[in-house]
């Protein structure tokens, strides 16, 4: 028989990976505080302040230097509008920071004004990635940002975004990855649980002094588990031990 519920979240992934500029549980949340926004404040009170969506903005890699300069076009863009409006942006010292060496058409100068004062963009969070920037907007921004996404036209390759996703709360699904890797199979045919088990990660190597590591402190071992480097031979395991 079919799972109903297996085949439910096949159905949520195809439609939240279908061919549009806003993915399609982005949209629905959209139409949802439309009609709050819309509805008039009772008389004597004032109206509320504009909701702010949690956006992730994919950049398009196909856009003229790479996903780069699309972050940096929108970043500029954000801080620039901002700072007219005279708002302070939280991590603008690291944003102006990686706009350093970008060279860059205004997008305010071309398109206008794309954002909202009350908008925010974690800077920090965005700057782990590549290809994305994490954002809170209000429901105009995102529908003037969703013109500069990738469209089926002759446009893609100057479209600074690639799509806007709604950025959901992200929860361990133990259960489900468990099944993924097969490993209710491993327990049920061996009985194993894992207990009293160390595992080993080969790999080609990290970075052991990117930012990732020393803020969220993942090279850290506990008592008894060491770094091992196999990328080539040294003189003594007291060497090949040393942290990356």
């Amino acid at each position: 028989m079919t799972d109903p519920q297996a085949s439910s979240r096949h159905d949520d992934v195809q439609m939240a990976l279908a061919k549009t500029r806003i993915a399609p549980d982005l949209l629905s949340e959209l139409s949802t505080v439309k009609t709050h926004v819309a509805a008039t404040p009772p008389e004597g009170r004032e109206a509320e302040a504009k909701p702010l969506i949690a956006v992730i903005i994919e950049m398009n890699a196909g856009f003229p230097k790479g996903v780069g300069a699309a972050r940096a076009l929108l970043l500029d863009a954000f801080l620039k509008q901002q700072a007219a409006a005279g708002v302070k942006v939280p991590e603008a010292g690291l944003a102006r920071q990686s706009l350093v060496g970008r060279g860059r058409q205004s997008l305010l100068s071309v398109i206008g004004p794309l954002f909202d004062p009350a908008d925010k963009i974690a800077v920090a969070n965005s700057l782990f990635t590549d290809n994305y920037l994490f954002s809170e907007f209000t429901v105009e921004t995102i529908n003037r940002l969703a013109p500069l996404a990738i469209d089926t036209g002759g446009g893609a390759k100057k479209s600074p975004i690639y799509k806007l996703w709604k950025d959901h709360t992200v929860e361990p699904l133990v259960f489900e990855t468990t099944r993924t890797i097969k490993c209710d199979a491993a327990r049920a045919a061996f009985g194993c649980e894992g207990k009293d088990i160390v595992w080993a990660v080969a790999d080609t190597g990290i970075d052991g002094t990117h930012p990732h590591f020393e803020t969220h402190k993942t090279l850290d071992l506990p008592r008894g588990v060491r770094h091992r480097d196999f990328t080539e031979a040294y003189a003594s395991d007291a060497i090949a031990e040393k942290p990356p």
